[in-house]
């Protein structure tokens, strides 16, 4: 922007900041000559104003700026009070690291080379980022805003936030009010140390006769399916355990990873699916509220073809 409009951004007039805050969100990307002028907007009186900045920044190039930018959107978001500034910060953030709500950004760069540029932008961007995101996660000040937080740290995929997430999923209270947002994440990071947390959600879970429920728990099984390989094991010993009632879904989350990542799998869990003896689960039949207990053998025939064949191909029979 010309350093005419920079100036009005300074105006006493809340309608001046205002045309400019508009124009800030839909013009010509801004470049480093407008830094100065923006990031003092972020604490500008006027609400629409404190958006449109944050907006703005998060499309600044050149990339030398952006380490810079990315952190002070962070801080004044932790700082912020009002929440329609909190979500537009986590918005310009998200932006800023690809991990926002809106995958299509209108200032997407076009071309291979600047499709290059900005990616390995992104990648650079994204560890930097997660101090300030766990500390925002620590010191959010209510489940809105863990939640926003949490969907960012899952998406940006950085294994720093593995242990968090695992903690506040493991406390049932903070669970059930954060919702789904926390399981999901830890599905996006893919880390074994999500597997133990996810399964024993899945095994809480799976009673549940609702619609919603049923939602819920295919959604758990499909995020321990993309942990992959380091879910084997805790699965296997669920399954070899007592009372496992949900031994059915389970086999089928097996079953599944053995089709998409069998080669993520250690050779010493493919032997323990081989060597499989019976399994007996509890299968539960009839009225929800008072389900009959029905003992059922899991055909565990596919499991162990499938942990045999690439057994034979590693010559690790």
């Amino acid at each position: 922007m010309s350093w005419w409009t920079r100036r009005k951004l300074n105006s006493n007039d809340v309608r001046v900041r205002r045309e400019v805050a508009k124009m800030l969100t839909h013009g010509e990307l801004p470049d480093d000559r407008d830094v100065d002028a923006l990031i003092p907007a972020l604490n500008d009186s006027d609400p629409r104003v404190r958006e449109a900045a944050a907006l703005a920044l998060a499309r600044v190039r050149p990339r030398a700026l952006q380490p810079l930018i990315l952190e002070s959107l962070i801080k004044t978001m932790i700082e912020a009070d009002s929440m329609s500034d909190y979500d537009a910060l986590v918005g310009a953030v998200g932006l800023m690291l690809d991990a926002g709500p809106a995958q299509s950004v209108p200032w997407y760069p076009k071309g291979a080379e600047a499709e290059t540029t900005y990616w390995k932008t992104v990648a650079a961007l994204r560890p930097a980022s997660v101090p300030g995101l766990l500390l925002a996660l620590k010191t959010a000040s209510d489940h809105h805003r863990k939640r926003a937080v949490i969907e960012l740290l899952g998406k940006i995929g950085d294994k720093r936030a593995i242990e968090p997430l695992v903690a506040l999923l493991s406390n049932r209270e903070t669970r059930e009010v954060l919702g789904s947002c926390l399981p999901l994440a830890l599905g996006w990071l893919g880390d074994a140390r999500a597997a133990e947390p996810l399964l024993r959600l899945y095994i809480d879970s799976h009673g549940a006769r609702d619609r919603v429920g049923a939602v819920f728990v295919s959604q758990v099984a499909a995020l321990l399916v993309n942990v992959g390989g380091p879910a084997v094991r805790p699965l296997l010993g669920y399954l070899t355990g007592r009372h496992n009632y949900a031994a059915e879904g389970i086999g089928e989350i097996l079953g599944e990873i053995l089709e998409r990542d069998v080669m993520r799998v250690a050779s010493d869990d493919l032997r323990s699916i081989v060597t499989l003896g019976p399994v007996w689960y509890e299968r539960l039949i009839g009225d929800p509220k008072n389900p009959l207990v029905e003992p059922e053998l899991l055909d565990c025939s596919t499991l162990k073809q499938l942990a045999g064949q690439e057994l034979t191909r590693r010559g690790a029979g």
